[in-house]
């Protein structure tokens, strides 16, 4: 493709997204959500003298309402805040950008993995115009900060053949999206260790050879990363045993889980029966199921779309 017509509809693609995503938006949605109220005011609280709504000095995790919010978006709202004050800009400006910035990751990875930039600028245009993109990407939704760090993570993976520091970039970013919204902190370290050795082996027929060779070379890099991801987990598993982290999970869960209870100042690991009891743990494979399923129906995709009005577009 032609320099001047690959940046015509760069440019074109990029103008697109903004335009659609700025028009109006401090008035449509005509007001915040409870969320984008709660990160509006706990990155405004941030900005003036560090601590949170509950008084909690630089937290790693918010309290909030109880369900504690992760850092990323609300420190990086803090910011916008000295820009714009509380306003509702201060709260979705950060998810325009964030969102921009995905656009811009997918192009790149798209590229690197087709060589075609015909391809890339496909992928770009088809994300700026699907619906569920539109929403997030124009309302203070944490998820949008959470896909451009996931996906930068994954970027730089696979532009680690040419400079060794990327792996360790990779590790950081992976960290944040773990930061920035809990869908990541599942996703994360498994997909990480999956494009590595994607990677790594060079997709020939002697891959374990290569995967070898690679480790042998690389070591104290994966070691530094694997150590950076260990120091990251450390607030999150504290979070989830011993404090609220889990509290909704703990209403929504179809499994088992493991928590620290302390009683007379000792604690204890105690497993926890799933939502409805050890007798409904053999049904809830078939509900999970259901409930994929569903997403995939005619239903949900084309006529009712999500039951939470948020998740929809007007009209």
């Amino acid at each position: 493709m032609k320099k001047r017509l690959f940046l015509g509809f760069g440019l074109a693609i990029i103008l697109l997204f903004l335009v659609t995503r700025l028009f109006q938006i401090t008035k449509n949605p005509s007001s915040l959500y409870w969320d984008e109220a709660s990160l509006l005011y706990n990155g405004y609280s941030i900005g003036i003298d560090g601590k949170d709504e509950w008084g909690e000095f630089l937290p790693i995790h918010f309290r909030a309402f109880g369900e504690f919010k992760l850092p990323v978006y609300i420190y990086t709202t803090a910011v916008f805040t000295k820009l714009f004050g509380l306003s509702e800009l201060s709260v979705r400006l950060p998810a325009v950008l964030f969102s921009l910035g995905v656009i811009l990751v997918l192009f790149f990875i798209t590229f690197q993995l087709t060589k075609s930039k015909l391809t890339g600028l496909i992928g770009a245009f088809l994300l700026v115009v699907m619906p569920w993109f539109f929403i997030f990407s124009r309302t203070g939704f944490e998820v949008t900060s959470g896909m451009f760090f996931y996906n930068l993570g994954i970027l730089l993976l696979l532009l680690q053949k040419r400079r060794r520091l990327m792996i360790m970039l990779a590790a950081v970013a992976f960290c944040l999206s773990m930061y920035s919204y809990n869908a990541f902190r599942l996703t994360a370290i498994p997909t990480f260790l999956l494009v590595m050795l994607v990677v790594y082996s060079n997709q020939q027929k002697k891959w374990r050879g290569n995967l070898l060779k690679s480790v042998k070379r690389h070591w104290l890099t994966l070691l530094l990363s694997t150590v950076f991801f260990g120091v990251a987990l450390v607030p999150i598993v504290r979070l989830f045993l011993f404090d609220s982290g889990f509290n909704r999970i703990l209403g929504l869960s179809l499994f088992p889980i493991v928590r620290v209870v302390t009683w007379q100042d000792q604690h204890f690991l105690r497993v926890i029966p799933p939502t409805g009891g050890w007798e409904a743990l053999g049904g809830n494979y078939l509900t999970i199921l259901k409930n994929i399923l569903s997403y995939l129906l005619p239903d949900f995709l084309f006529v009712n779309g999500d039951a939470n009005p948020r998740h929809q577009l007007a009209g």
